[in-house]
């Protein structure tokens, strides 16, 4: 990855320097948008969709070597992961690969460089959902272990599952568990359950 740094321009304040990395995943939380300023140390300015488009510019599958092997090359986190999936949650941005056979995922894990290959073939299913993608895949106990890759785009996120063939949409009974509930019936959910525990504790209290 690029080892130059830059400032962002954002609310009208310069921030950083930051590196590419640091950077891709602000753009993956949405703390920048692809119009988002960039200035490089030499004072050249970017935008954040200049840079990103850059990175894959320079990504050449027809290279040398494993490279050759390589169908795309993608930056992501990894936001959810099964305890025995066999996709570790990686520490900020991930590097993710389409290799002919393989799906190759790098990043940090508990401090230290790592990365894991999942044959194309135990990527069972897979959906595009935003800039997210959910992946079912073969692991431990015998049982579909899921996890949930975020990108920097809807498009992008569309992409990886266009490069996985073999891998269906995923069935109503397991889309279901993937789909995240809305913040405001979480918060109303949980201002629900205090409501019912104060008034058990005043019942109890009154005895």
């Amino acid at each position: 990855m690029d080892q130059s740094l830059y400032h962002v321009v954002l609310d009208g304040e310069t921030l950083g320097p930051y590196d590419k990395r640091t950077i891709v995943g602000m753009r993956v939380k949405k703390t920048l948008t692809n119009e988002s300023v960039l200035i490089r140390e030499d004072g050249r300015r970017f935008t954040v969709e200049e840079i990103l488009r850059e990175s894959r510019a320079d990504f050449d599958p027809g290279k040398s070597g494993t490279h050759s092997l390589v169908k795309a090359a993608f930056e992501a986190e990894v936001v959810d992961s099964a305890r025995t999936s066999p996709l570790p949650r990686y520490e900020g941005v991930a590097e993710v690969r389409v290799q002919s056979d393989v799906l190759r995922v790098a990043g940090r894990l508990r401090g230290k460089d790592d990365r894991v290959k999942i044959p194309l073939g135990d990527v069972v299913h897979a959906r595009a959902r935003e800039s997210d993608v959910d992946l079912w895949m073969r692991g431990g106990a015998g049982k579909l272990q899921p996890a949930t890759l975020r990108f920097t785009s809807p498009e992008t996120a569309k992409e990886l599952v266009r490069l996985l063939p073999g891998a269906t949409p995923p069935p109503a009974e397991l889309a279901v568990q993937r789909v995240p509930m809305p913040y405001g019936v979480v918060v109303g959910v949980a201002s629900a359950v205090l409501a019912i525990v104060a008034v058990v504790l005043v019942l109890v209290l009154k005895r």
